[in-house]
């Protein structure tokens, strides 16, 4: 999930919801990023991003600390 696509779009983020929604139906571990190119911008939309996946049905985001999958519940 990168919110990113927000800031040129209002409309949402990447990935779409039908990705997402495919994504959950088949095991697909889903991350966050900001894609942040300025520090205050890190972690842009958070919440509402937490929000959104849980109501798609993911439970946890996933992100990588030498090269061990780290699943973090939301």
């Amino acid at each position: 999930m990168n919110t990113s696509a927000k800031q040129k779009n209002p409309d949402g983020w990447y990935s779409s919801d039908e990705i997402l929604e495919l994504a959950y139906h088949y095991g697909v571990f889903v991350s966050f990023g900001s894609d942040a190119h300025t520090p205050e911008r890190i972690g842009d939309d958070w919440e509402e991003v937490r929000q959104h996946l849980k109501k798609i049905g993911f439970d946890k985001v996933v992100f990588f600390r030498e090269r061990q999958r780290v699943e973090v519940e939301i």
